[in-house]
């Protein structure tokens, strides 16, 4: 029994499992979350993403993820750290409640000095420079020749380690609760088009019934706004977000990338956007064939979508933001619509009928049908996202990163020295020892040693 808690213990065992979880975590964060109902998504992704339809359709890390199998690892590796915490703390516990004092650390240095001075003169400077350098005595006795020195530094180091092990503790316990209550889910609005939140029209939802707060909240953006640097790059992007819950007066607020809105504990972040032009089209008889506004995606312009007609036909269209011609061709001077065209190929059944271009607020006829574009608006894709294991992580994280400063600013330093009686003076011998920073380990024994000199022969000085 003791030889398998050891095992299951063991440093190893934890690291392997943390590095399973994190890969499992990882790509259920990285594949996307696909209905299996949902063909034409999955054969969308065999076409353009064959390694993401296979993750998809034979490993599924979400539910992995959720699984009672992953679900115990954390608990594995919760109970390692808790017992590795336990014996730690049980030790420094017993050496403080015993007075002793640290043992010799992993990196070592050794000096030689040569003293002449009585022992006395150098006990008591080595005192006064082990004391100015913030090192502890462990013992305070007079010494002999055969009794080394201890003095010790950084004892503060331990507490830093058990915070960060606590943190890790808590990080453990976030990690289960987060598998099996994280919800998230997709949600499109077009600007001017409130949309009643239901299971519907929140897609790609990962727990659908974790998304119940959410059904019948009506949400609306309008007031879209983005700046560009050099008319194509982005800086900001920023819309008023409107939310109606049932009973109560509608609020809203400004929503940019990176800035979400908080609606019923779920998190709203504007992950991308595109245009809605408002559309009539409209045949030789004068029949309306569709009429409305159209969620496009059109972006970077000259990209195509296509919108489906009544009856059949198809408009295949391209936006041009900031339409101008070059070369007889379609571009856009940037990505503002200041005059935007739309670029439009009516088609029947795959085949090209009529081609054309119609501007913002006009008509054009383009082969026998009459298309009206009458305005142009936005449409916003917000991710939904709630994760009640988030605090836990904000908490974990304030404890690793506090633990690990007091562990490396608070470096554990032992320095044992002895001092033997020889001729014309005193031998001293010091090793001083830490648990990081090898490299500072030679400055730091001169440094030591040559205040200790300094120290016996400004004493020698005076008393001359």
């Amino acid at each position: 029994m003791k030889r398998f808690l050891h095992h299951l213990t063991s440093r190893r065992v934890a690291v392997i499992l943390i590095l399973i979880m994190a890969l499992v975590l990882g790509l259920a964060s990285l594949v996307p979350q696909v209905d299996l109902a949902d063909t034409a998504r999955i054969a969308e992704l065999k076409q353009k993403r064959p390694l993401m339809a296979f993750l998809v359709l034979h490993l599924r890390p979400e539910g992995i993820a959720r699984s009672p199998f992953f679900l115990v690892l954390p608990g594995l590796v919760f109970f390692s750290t808790a017992y590795s915490i336990f014996l730690r703390s049980r030790t420094e516990l017993r050496r403080r409640r015993q007075k002793k004092p640290l043992g010799l650390q992993r990196f070592k240095v050794e000096r030689s000095l040569e003293l002449s001075c009585s022992p006395e003169q150098a006990l008591e400077a080595t005192h006064a420079v082990l004391k100015k350098g913030r090192f502890k005595l462990a013992v305070t006795s007079e010494h002999t020749s055969t009794e080394p020195l201890v003095a010790f530094r950084g004892d503060l180091g331990l507490t830093g380690s058990l915070m960060f092990h606590v943190g890790l503790l808590v990080l453990l316990f976030g990690l289960p609760i987060s598998a099996v209550y994280r919800a998230s889910g997709e949600v499109m609005v077009a600007e001017g088009f409130p949309s009643t939140l239901s299971e519907r029209n929140i897609v790609q939802a990962s727990n659908k019934a974790a998304m119940s707060p959410l059904h019948g909240v009506t949400v609306s953006v309008r007031d879209f706004s983005a700046e560009f640097s050099r008319g194509y790059a982005p800086v900001d992007y920023a819309m008023v977000f409107g939310v109606l819950r049932p009973g109560e007066p509608s609020s809203s607020q400004v929503v940019r990338v990176n800035q979400p809105v908080e609606v019923e504990g779920f998190l709203f972040t504007l992950h991308r956007y595109g245009f809605a032009p408002e559309l009539e089209v409209k045949d030789a008889t004068g029949k309306v064939l569709t009429a409305g506004t159209a969620i496009l995606r059109v972006m970077p312009p000259g990209t195509e979508d296509l919108l489906t007609l009544q009856g059949g036909d198809t408009l295949k269209l391209a936006l041009y933001p900031d339409h101008a011609l070059r070369h007889g061709r379609s571009v856009s001077r940037s990505l503002s619509p200041v005059s935007p065209v739309l670029k439009i190929t009516h088609l029947r059944g795959g085949k090209a009928l009529a081609q054309g271009r119609v501007s913002r607020g006009e008509v054009s006829a383009i082969g026998g049908l009459r298309i009206r574009f009458s305005s142009l608006g936005y449409w916003a894709h917000f991710l939904v996202t709630r994760d009640p294991g988030l605090w836990f992580f904000t908490l974990a994280s304030a404890l690793i990163t506090l633990g690990l400063a007091i562990r490396f600013l608070l470096d554990p330093q032992v320095a044992q020295i002895q001092l033997v009686e020889a001729p014309g003076g005193v031998h001293l011998n010091l090793v001083l020892s830490a648990r990081y920073f090898p490299a500072l380990m030679e400055e730091r024994a001169k440094r030591l040693g040559d205040d200790i000199v300094t120290l016996v022969n400004k004493e020698k000085t005076r008393t001359t």
